[in-house]
């Protein structure tokens, strides 16, 4: 049987090339995540996309393609997500970070 529970998606869309202390960004917050016993992330590669500086970066332009977005999609209860923003704290400085509201649809365990 499902339950569900209340939860937050933070999705984080950041540079592909961005370093946090000579690894990947992205990486670098999959692995603070995984370190904090958050419950999910995942990275997802980007195609297309531009930030608040208007640079189209594409994969249909061999010339822009070495700098694509990157999604984080970070899925936790709402209850820990103030402890996955303070994992996260100081590491987004150029990214865009957005919360959604969601639910998390878990398995019960069998009373058998």
């Amino acid at each position: 049987m499902l339950n569900t529970v209340p939860g937050k998606k933070l999705v984080i869309t950041v540079e592909s090339n961005e370093q946090w202390h000579g690894q990947s960004l992205y990486s670098a917050i999959v692995e603070k995540c995984r370190k904090g016993g958050v419950a999910g992330a995942t990275v997802t590669n980007c195609v297309e996309g531009y930030g608040s500086h208007h640079v189209l970066h594409t994969t249909r332009l061999l010339s822009l393609c070495d700098n694509l977005p990157v999604r984080i999609e970070i899925v936790e209860t709402a209850d820990r997500l103030p402890e996955v923003l303070a994992l996260l704290d100081g590491m987004l400085g150029k990214g865009l970070a957005v919360v959604y509201d969601v639910v998390i649809l878990k398995e019960s365990a069998d009373p058998a």
